[in-house]
């Protein structure tokens, strides 16, 4: 559609929305029936692919194609659409030749993914982590979606990879509604996709880029309905659909949604919009699209979110003065690549774009209402003065929590960086630059930081004292360094990020395999039910995933969950609440809990783990 259809980026953002629709709406009618079970999600899909092919077929000039638009494609485009394309290529290498490292995916997504296509429903699931009991599901249900057609977890990444397409897109999309220039907008690309904690992201199975793709979905339709004469019904559902999807997606949907959807009324009250119909539609599809985990949690934990568990997710001053002394300085901007801190990140990103959101306060034309981008910015300071207050994590995870606020400001940035580049500008453009590169160097330091950063300062004195006969010239300069540094990053992810150890790929497959769990799964029959007796109060996460056997065959669950702590005691009722044909102990804990497993006896030992067999199910030699 890029290629051969006229407006593309106004079209591509509604199919978005219809399809995280259908996605969301297809697992949760399966779930009400107790069937969210691979095969029967394959069956609906085929046969939800009818009315689609009748709507391509009836509606085909809503596409528009031209093959003449193809020859309209510049060098300017095609080399950063080839980056882009190459580094989904790369990522797909290393999804399919590597497994799962990253903890929470292992320990938290993946576990809650196998266990609800196990059970076929959400009503359930049992934690590593109290925070994973407390999860929304719409970015789980998005991975899921996608794992219906895979027969093992060796491809599970690649919804990640498709949430960084569609980041892309959506964001060109944001671009192209606030006319800003194509140079431009290829240059904020590659900067947001290609920032490394994004890169990082794009490989890994977590929740936090699918959250922005749909945030990025919500700010899209939220200007286009800003700016459009007259509101269509299209544009109400699909802006309702990536706020229920965002709202079910993290826990900072909470947050967001109320601020955005406040701003959202304002926009109608000054186009003299203000009424029932356009309010009561996108509310009500984001309630249906999005509550639904919340609900569940509330029933079963009494609560719809996590907060006041413990000190690190109670609101307190606390907390957010610890969040702003000793995490927030540190992420201000982005770090250097360090080839011995494997866990720093890069900083074109916020060091290119962001500075001029923090800039376009000083310019009352910037910091009005009206200005459809700086809204946007309030509700990312809002949300990240909320969230400052609210979680106390480590300075590597907090990041990821805050990127809503990072994306608000990365929007913002470019749309106050697009006018001053349109006016010409060029004094405010290269003072800000200067500023953050002194402010850059004074914070973080690094061999790499100073000697880029007094290249680009005598570049940029040398652009001010030509300016009038290089302006014109600097654009490309820009996107051309943006496309450097953006394949430099790529690499470095690929090489030196450790959960992206590609060159090392036997020997992280042979580890795996030689896990305990993974030489478990062995000894068990397709379609065994194990439980795995976790004692709770080690509060220890669980590899269970290497338990499923090669293809997810086995059927694992952790005996306790978050809730079941309270009464760790009341075995007997904890093993009738699911049937198992096997129960699986460390040897030390045995005997502490040997009481409450009186309905299974032991069969054998394997390394330092007793299999225990159901006495009921099984004659015991």
């Amino acid at each position: 559609m890029i290629l051969f259809s006229n407006k593309p980026f106004e079209k591509i953002p509604i199919i978005f929305g219809f399809f995280i629709a259908y996605i969301i709406i297809s697992a949760w009618a399966l779930h009400l029936f107790n069937s969210l079970f691979v095969s029967y999600w394959q069956i609906l899909n085929v046969f939800a692919m009818i009315p689609f092919f009748y709507f391509i077929i009836k509606k085909n000039k809503w596409y528009d194609i031209e093959l003449s638009n193809i020859k309209k494609l510049e060098i300017g485009s095609i080399i950063p659409s080839s980056i882009i394309i190459l580094w989904i290529c790369l990522t797909l290498v290393r999804i399919k030749i590597l497994p799962v490292l990253g903890v929470d995916g292992l320990t938290m997504h993946l576990l809650q993914q196998m266990t609800y296509f196990q059970e076929g429903n959400f009503y359930h699931f049992p934690v590593n982590f109290w925070a994973s009991g407390f999860r929304p599901l719409n970015g789980i249900i998005w991975n899921m979606f996608f794992s219906t057609h895979l027969q093992n977890p060796d491809l599970i990444e690649i919804p990640q990879i498709i949430s960084w397409a569609g980041l892309i897109i959506l964001s060109y999309s944001i671009f192209s509604e606030l006319k800003i220039n194509r140079t431009l907008s290829f240059f904020g690309i590659l900067c947001i996709a290609f920032s490394p904690t994004i890169l990082s992201l794009s490989a890994n199975i977590n929740l936090d880029l699918i959250t922005l793709f749909f945030f990025s979905g919500v700010i899209y339709f939220g200007i286009k309905i800003q700016n459009s004469q007259r509101i269509s019904i299209l544009e109400l559902i699909s802006f309702g659909i990536f706020c229920g999807a965002l709202l079910g997606a993290r826990v900072q949907g909470i947050i967001i949604m109320p601020l955005y959807f406040s701003f959202y009324c304002y926009i109608l009250h000054l186009k003299n919009k203000l009424t029932w119909f356009n309010i009561i539609i996108p509310l009500i599809i984001a309630l249906c699209l999005g509550s639904g985990k919340y609900i569940l949690n509330y029933n079963y934990y009494q609560s719809p979110v996590p907060l006041g568990i413990n000190k690190t997710n109670s609101i307190s001053i606390t907390n957010f003065q610890i969040n702003l002394m000793q995490i927030l300085p540190h992420n201000i901007l982005e770090r250097p690549w360090s080839l011995t801190n494997l866990r720093s990140d890069g900083w074109p990103l916020n060091f290119l774009i962001i500075p001029f959101s923090f800039f376009g306060l000083f310019l009352k034309r910037f910091r009005s209402l009206s200005f459809p981008t700086y809204p946007l910015f309030l509700i990312g300071l809002i949300f990240l003065f909320i969230s400052m207050s609210s979680y106390l994590l480590s300075p590597i995870y907090t990041p990821r929590l805050w990127l809503p606020f990072t994306y608000a400001s990365f929007i913002y940035g470019m749309h106050v960086l697009a006018i001053l580049v349109k006016e010409k500008k060029v004094k405010y453009i290269l003072i800000t630059f200067l500023i953050f590169l002194i402010f850059s160097i004074l914070l973080y330091g690094g061999i790499y930081r100073l000697i880029l950063s007094i290249l680009l300062a005598t570049l940029i004195i040398y652009i001010y004292l030509y300016k009038n006969t290089l302006f014109d010239q600097i654009g490309k300069f820009i996107l051309l360094f943006t496309c450097v540094i953006s394949i430099w990053y790529a690499t470095v992810n690929i090489i030196y990020d450790k959960r992206s150890p590609i060159f090392r790929y036997k020997e992280i497959n042979h580890t795996i395999k030689s896990h305990t769990l993974s030489k478990l799964s062995k000894i068990f029959n397709s379609g065994s039910h194990i439980g795995y007796f976790n004692n709770p109060s080690k509060n220890e996460r669980i590899f269970l995933h290497y338990l499923f056997g090669e293809m997810n065959d086995i059927h694992a669950r952790l005996i306790f969950d978050w809730n079941d702590k309270i009464n760790i005691h009341a075995l007997d009722n904890l093993l009738s609440k699911r049937s198992y044909d096997y129960i699986i102990i460390n040897e030390n804990d045995y005997p502490i809990y040997k009481d409450g497993l009186k309905r299974f006896k032991i069969d054998k030992k394997f390394e330092n783990y007793f299999i225990l067999k159901d006495k009921t199910k099984f004659s015991i030699n």
